[in-house]
This record gives structure tokens, sequence and C-alpha cells, in this order.
């Protein structure tokens, strides 16, 4: 009876999670073991099955020691991940090789495309707020997350890549934008409608926070000016000032007038 290759096997029993047969078939061939049709390597077959702790196994034993994992198209194993929603493998990888986030396949194609135009919105999250992966990067072609969650008419991923800043206006190489690429009619009402609520949540927190910085001036006139701790241009918060027996007002980086701090004088002074 003919004896199987044991790089099949191996293919095979990582996409199975064997994780027992996998041991003993390393001690008879390569651990990457690239497939010749299309240059998977056994950790991108665990990944696409999501067999977490083969995965885990194979790098403790070195899987990407010589090189991260690559296929013909140059896919990565974080893609891989993204695409399939493996997110326990995602953070394991990403964590070990933290490079991995922002690279590109033939098409300029990162991580965060692919989970974008499947709508893993896990995937999305876990990229951006833990490893901080680039919301506005572009594949050769100039598209951006947002043009492909678009043209893949998936909604939720639309809207969490707005809110997180995505670049709704921004052109591919050929002029186009997320808008034009909109799968539907729904889709471009739903791309209008959250770049308008995005842009009015934007403009509403640049109000409150100058509200907040006019109130934090105009509250210091309640306070004695001999007793004021304030905040100045190029000072420090909060310092107290120190009147000295030649009538200024000292703090540790340098001296002010009593001229100075005259409420009325200093309201005038303001940028607004």
């Amino acid at each position: 009876m003919p004896v199987e290759d044991p790089r099949l096997r191996l293919r095979r029993a990582a996409c199975e999670g064997n994780l027992d047969l996998i041991k003993r078939l390393l001690a008879k061939t390569n651990m990457q073991n690239p497939d010749p049709e299309n240059g998977w390597t056994t950790l991108m077959y665990a990944t696409s099955c999501r067999h977490d702790y083969v995965v885990e196994y194979l790098l403790q034993q070195g899987h990407e020691d010589l090189e991260l994992s690559r296929d013909f198209e140059n896919n990565t194993i974080l893609m891989i991940a993204a695409k399939y929603n493996s997110l326990e493998i995602l953070k394991m990888y990403a964590t070990l090789f933290p490079s991995s986030v922002n690279m590109v396949n033939k098409q300029g194609q990162t991580a965060l495309i692919f989970a974008s135009k499947l709508d893993n919105l896990d995937a999305i999250k876990v990229l951006l707020l833990e490893f901080g992966a680039d919301i506005n990067q572009t594949d050769f072609n100039g598209n951006t997350a947002l043009h492909y969650a678009a043209a893949w008419n998936q909604f939720q991923a639309v809207t969490m890549l707005i809110e997180r800043g995505c670049q709704f206006a921004s052109k591919n190489l050929s002029g186009w934008t997320a808008l034009d690429y909109s799968y539907s009619m729904e889709m471009k009402t739903h791309l209008q409608e959250c770049a308008r609520a995005h842009h009015e949540e934007t403009k509403n927190s640049r109000r409150r926070n100058l509200k907040i910085t006019i109130d934090s001036f105009i509250s210091l006139d309640s306070v004695p000016i001999t007793t004021r701790s304030a905040t100045f241009p190029l000072v420090k918060t909060n310092v107290e000032l120190e009147n000295n027996n030649q009538g200024n007002y000292s703090y540790s980086n340098g001296s002010l007038s009593p001229n100075d701090l005259n409420p009325v004088k200093r309201k005038e002074s303001l940028p607004w």
C-alpha cells in the first residue's frame, strides 16, 4: 500500500485541527510546507480553518522565524485571519508581528481591506483600536477600505469606517470616491447619511471644546487676582503665581507683570 505524501497529510491535518498528527509529521517534512498550487503554508491552512491552538503551537515551534508566511499573491496570515474573522489568531499574530498590520499583497490590499469588504466588524475593531491599522491606507489603485465596503454593499462596515475617520471624499487613481463605487442606491444613501452625521458630530465636538476653553478663561474672573492660579499660553496649567517684593508675579518658567493679569486686558487679547 503506497504511503501518502507527508506534505499532503500535514496540510490536511492543519485543516482538520489534528494537532497530534501535526506533531508527528513535523519530524518528516518542512514545517512551512508551502502548497505548490497557491503558496499557502501550514499556518495559513490552520488560520483559514480557525484552529487557534494549532496556530499557537506552530508559532511556538518557529514557523515564522525565518520569514513571514506569504502565498503567491503575497497574502499574509493577518489577511487570512481578517478574511475568516479569526479574532484570536488575528490578535496573536499581530501582537507577535506588529509590522504585518499594514502589509499589502500584490494588489496593495491590507488586512483591514479584507475585513471591510466582508463586513467582519470584530476584525475591523481589533485592527483599528488595538493595533492602529491605517484606516486611510489605499491599495495600488488608490482605493481605501471604504471604497471596498461600499462596493461590496457592507452597510455596517461603512458606518464603522466613517465613524472612525475614514475619508469619505477620498478619490482613487481614476478619480472615483466610495460614493461612486456604491453597490446600490441604498448604499449611496447610507454613505451620504453616515458622512453627514459624522460631519455634524465633528462640528459639535469642536464647538463643545471651544466652549470649554472659553469658560475656563471666563471662570478665572471669579477668583481673587492675588490668589488665582491661571493657565497662560506656553505656561503649565494651574501654576501658582507668587507676588514678590518688586510687585511682579512670577512662576517657575518666567515672570509676569501685574498688568498682564488685568482681566479686561486679558479678554481683549484673546484670539477670538
